[in-house]
């Protein structure tokens, strides 16, 4: 029987991806977020008398924060998930030439429009991709912005708590030794939480996503259909002209 993932993922690359997922989902969400509040609270509140009188302590200032802002990015989201997302997925289909060739070849072969060759072709395409454990990613948003984001944190943190007037001051002297320290507890954390996050929350993520592409349901749907016999000779024809469509759209030549 075929298993659905048979590629050897190696101890180190799992982990690799569960830190960066449990930093790029929770930890650097919630150093953002500390940032945010500290910056916001030092150059916005304590400049301005009145505001400092309504929320004297910091503590203060973060609890009438977190309850605004956490009902009302709920509700952003749910009004995000529920209308916006639909549309964003379908336009994102309608502008992958690979995708719409993938369910075109598929009707193609249901329909015996696909010869054999071309069928040989295709497969061994989508078996050279499932091939590629060794990915490119954009260096640029995945290493650098994580480097300078944590970067950032590790001052801003060391400036705001570890001050001159900090319990921490004489623990932490210099702050080399603080970014060594947090380097230290911030990794095997964030390890951690990706590992939760890849075991529990990330397939209702995609749960949550697949029911909101209309698209791409539409695809499966029809295929179903051709296989079952309930779309007609007429409602495969154009269904096909629609996957060229999208196919011929651009002029790109796709090597992988």
């Amino acid at each position: 029987m075929y298993k659905y993932h048979n590629m050897k993922e190696g101890w180190f690359r799992s982990r690799w991806y569960e830190f960066r997922m449990g930093h790029s989902t929770y930890l650097i969400f919630l150093l953002t977020f500390t940032n945010f509040i500290l910056i916001s609270y030092r150059l916005l509140i304590e400049q301005v008398p009145f505001l400092q009188n309504i929320v004297p302590e910091l503590w203060i200032f973060v609890i009438f924060f977190l309850l605004i802002y956490i009902p009302v990015s709920i509700l952003i989201g749910y009004w995000h998930r529920r209308t916006q997302l639909k549309i964003e997925t379908t336009l994102t289909m309608q502008q992958s030439p690979f995708v719409a060739k993938i369910f075109r070849t598929l009707l193609d072969v249901q329909t015996g429009k696909a010869s054999e060759q071309e069928a040989k072709e295709f497969r061994a395409l989508l078996l050279k991709i499932e091939k590629k454990f060794d990915v490119a990613r954009n260096a640029t948003s995945i290493y650098l912005l994580f480097g300078l984001t944590l970067t950032n944190f590790i001052l801003i943190s060391h400036r705001f708590f570890l001050g001159e007037n900090s319990v921490f001051t004489d623990i932490f002297t210099n702050l080399w030794i603080y970014g060594l320290i947090f380097l230290l507890a911030y990794f095997p954390v964030s390890i951690l939480i990706g590992y939760w996050h890849r075991k529990t929350q990330l397939k209702v993520e995609y749960m949550l996503k697949s029911k909101e592409m209309p698209l791409y349901s539409k695809m499966c749907r029809f295929l179903l259909d051709v296989q079952t016999g309930k779309a007609s000779e007429q409602e495969a024809k154009e269904f096909r002209a629609l996957l060229l469509k999208i196919e011929k759209k651009f002029d790109v030549i796709v090597q992988v």
